[in-house]
């Protein structure tokens, strides 16, 4: 009897013990899902890499894939390390259980064979019927039978204590295998992504001295570029400053206050809608769908730095985003596609408004709507070619130029 509390002691313990990894479940989880997003952008700048190196000469854009392609890997490597300290640590544990598993089960088989070679030896079935008619009253028979009833739970106690305990023992060992097994394939893992970065690193450094050898084209290609943003940037300004203006203007033309309307499209209401639609958008500030199924920012908004060795720069009013080849293009909002226009080098632009608020998309191939179409978040206004894999991204409020990471929720 006076073995049971010790046996709810090692139960504790073990609870105790296992504790830890059951917190740690949900990181792990994160982590798991960390690393198949890091491995699907991988995968895809992988094939954006592939498409450029069709081209004999060194691009620009091959040297901004391998450092985007470098940025992810690093975080990989980072990952795995921290998935490995997580099982290291549950791989500690473990030993410490199995180690308290296999000292209990020793000693309950003790015990137990200790009580069945008493009561075979005293042949204690009969023993206790003596002792139970061996009573000198009714009360001190039935303390007597208590008594042994007691004992007889007790042997069958300690039987079920050896089977549950040998069960944990079996599971636990295989838990702890699996885990061994988890740590020598994250080890495997981490090495072939280190392996790769190191290849990477070099590429890199390769098309950077291209790059240099032949800065005089870099720079006209980039030259180009800007032209080509700065134009776009320019027509935008003026059809979102003509958009404000009409506005304005429908905001003066209200219905006056008393007088009746049937119009289904009265200037009060317009405007009403419109201030509706702005403050909408505006509480979707970190919540706003990206325009792109699946992907990655591969430029971010400002004066980003497109070579680091020379601090080459090219100023970006939004964010560059590597999808798919080929993918859809949704707008982040709902809204009216406000203007449609070709540019070169930036092939075809969007402009959609949603109030005060109007989101820009470029490098699309095929535009699948209308001026003056209302569109919606489930809706595809565009395509990529099906050698292109990045669109370009802008947020404006009237006429400033928002970041556009800000508002988009996180991946």
């Amino acid at each position: 009897m006076h073995r049971l509390p010790f046996r709810c002691g090692i139960l504790l313990a073990l609870v105790l013990l296992c504790l830890p990894v059951l917190l740690s479940g949900q990181n792990r989880e994160e982590l798991e899902r960390k690393r198949e997003r890091l491995l699907q952008e991988i995968k895809a700048t992988e094939t954006a890499l592939n498409n450029t190196k069709k081209d004999k000469e060194a691009t620009l854009e091959q040297y901004i894939a391998i450092r985007t392609q470098i940025r992810n890997r690093q975080e990989l490597v980072r990952t795995l390390e921290q998935e490995l300290k997580q099982v290291d640590a549950s791989i500690r544990r473990s030993e410490v259980v199995l180690l308290a598993l296999q000292g209990d089960i020793e000693r309950l088989k003790k015990e137990y064979a200790h009580t069945m070679r008493v009561a075979y030896r005293h042949k204690l079935s009969q023993s206790m019927l003596v002792f139970l008619f061996s009573a000198e009253s009714f009360n001190d028979a039935f303390s007597r039978w208590q008594y042994i009833r007691q004992y007889d739970r007790f042997r069958k106690k300690q039987a079920v204590n050896i089977i549950e305990t040998q069960e944990m023992l079996t599971e636990r060992t295989a838990q702890l295998e699996a885990r061994r097994v988890e740590q020598q394939q994250l080890l495997a893992a981490q090495q072939r992504q280190t392996d790769l970065l190191q290849e990477e690193f070099q590429e890199k450094n390769r098309l950077l001295k291209k790059l240099k050898t032949s800065e005089q084209q870099l720079m006209a290609k980039l030259d180009e570029q800007q032209a080509a943003h700065e134009g776009l940037n320019q027509a935008i300004e003026e059809i979102i400053v003509a958009e404000m203006s009409r506005k304005r203007r429908e905001a003066r033309e209200r219905v006056p206050a008393g007088a009746t309307s049937t119009a289904p499209e009265a200037p009060a209401a317009t405007v009403e809608a419109a201030a509706t639609l702005s403050r909408n958008f505006s509480n979707q500030r970190g919540r706003l769908p990206w325009p792109v199924r699946s992907g990655q920012v591969s430029k971010s908004f400002g004066n980003a730095i497109v070579m680091e060795d020379t601090g080459l720069k090219l100023p970006n009013n939004g964010i560059e985003i590597q999808a798919q080849n080929g993918a859809d293009i949704f707008p982040v909002f709902e809204g009216e596609v406000t203007h449609i226009t070709f540019v070169p080098v930036y092939q075809n632009a969007i402009l959609v408004n949603h109030g005060d608020f109007f989101t820009l998309y470029y490098r699309i191939e095929e535009v699948l709507v209308e001026k003056g179409q209302p569109v919606g978040p489930n809706q595809p206004i565009g395509r990529l070619a099906d050698d292109n894999n990045t669109v370009h991204f802008e947020i404006w409020k009237g006429t400033q130029k928002l970041n556009p990471e800000t508002w988009l929720q996180n991946r």
